[in-house]
């Protein structure tokens, strides 16, 4: 949680000591400022795992994306990673694992414009590659397949910058030793991008 708290308090050192920088940049800003081509962006935050009755998680997920704004459709390219230290009683004895999950994932991506906030939604298809490494002698255990993905998420956009959050949620089930155990994730996130300057779409 101390690396959470670090992002949140330097982004509001950043805002802070450039806010009337901000302010200038944000004067004759065209409504369009959302339509430039291409944007790149990253993301850390908190999420939970829909195995927490089970198992006691902690952990971080790390995203970085790729936005693209089209004349027909507005996509997102990304990679997402997920990393935590379970804790499991059982029989007994305490099982120790740490659970990786690798997903590249493309979203279609719907946005609204409201001022200087874009507000967008996101739905599309992942893939997913989850390992499980244990300390308890047993073999480690990956499995990778196709997954679904659906969030929503909003920036506060300064011109070519944006600042913002970001729900997102992965869902697939994984097979170890023939055992299903559900590795998506339910992930908020703060999120900044840069926009390339381009020529704004119509």
């Amino acid at each position: 949680m101390k690396y959470l708290f670090c992002l949140i308090l330097s982004s509001v050192f950043v805002f802070s000591a450039h806010a009337e920088d901000f302010e200038e940049t944000m004067e004759e800003v065209p409504r369009s400022f959302a339509t430039y081509n291409w944007s790149v962006g990253a993301g850390l935050g908190v999420y939970s795992l829909p195995e927490d009755k089970d198992f006691s998680a902690s952990g971080y997920p790390l995203d970085f994306f790729l936005d693209h704004n089209g004349d027909w459709m507005d996509w997102r390219l990304g990679y997402n990673m997920t990393q935590a230290d379970l804790t499991y009683e059982a029989h007994g004895k305490t099982w120790k694992h740490k659970a990786q999950t690798d997903s590249l994932y493309l979203d279609y991506r719907s946005t609204s414009i409201n001022g200087s906030l874009e507000i967008y939604g996101l739905a599309g298809l992942a893939y997913m590659n989850s390992a499980l490494k244990t300390n308890n002698n047993i073999a480690n255990q990956t499995d990778a397949g196709f997954g679904l993905t659906l969030g929503a998420g909003l920036f506060y956009m300064m011109k070519t910058w944006g600042l913002g959050g970001q729900f997102h949620v992965f869902s697939r089930n994984s097979n170890f030793n023939n055992v299903s155990v559900a590795t998506g994730s339910n992930q908020f996130l703060l999120m900044v991008k840069y926009m390339f300057p381009g020529e704004p779409l119509p």
